[in-house]
């Protein structure tokens, strides 16, 4: 099992801020080099969905371009649009296959708009009647589990 990366989220660099060079060694760069487990929901040529380490709620996603990009900034226009192709896909596998009653999406740019993993990303996060708590450090497995759940109704074609 793969190390985890430098602590980004306190890191004081000026690369977190909205400009700067693509850390290579984050997180979510290391999941599409095999260096990380990931909790993959879907995946082509442009983009990976996965299950978050931590989410706000069962069926939480992200998906993100392949690409080495720090922020919505630095996205060419057709990864914004495959992200969001995706992210539709999962909003709908996320209401069939958790039963949840609505979604949001989540796109956070720059430490001051509370970015924590300096690659591009894009949350959807269901919401259902009932609030849920937030789940932090959530094993492997569960996550697998819950990636398998949404896979049963995805429909990215």
């Amino acid at each position: 099992q793969a190390q985890p990366g430098p602590d980004i989220a306190h890191d004081p660099s000026p690369d977190r801020g909205l400009e700067g060079r693509y850390d290579s060694r984050n997180p979510f760069a290391e999941m599409l080099r095999g260096e990380r487990e990931v909790a993959r929901i879907y995946e082509n040529a442009e983009v990976l969905a996965f299950v978050p380490l931590d989410f706000a709620a069962p069926g939480h996603a992200l998906v993100i371009p392949k690409r080495g990009v720090r922020n919505l900034l630095e996205m060419r226009p057709a990864e914004m649009a495959e992200v969001m192709r995706v992210a539709q896909c999962i909003a709908r596998a996320q209401v069939a296959a958790f039963g949840a009653t609505g979604f949001r999406l989540q796109q956070n740019n720059g430490t001051t708009s509370n970015q924590t993993v300096f690659h591009a990303h894009l949350h959807v996060i269901p919401s259902y009647p009932s609030p849920s708590e937030r789940q932090r450090d959530v094993p492997f497995a569960e996550r697998v589990a819950i990636a398998d759940r949404l896979k049963t109704k995805l429909d990215c074609r």
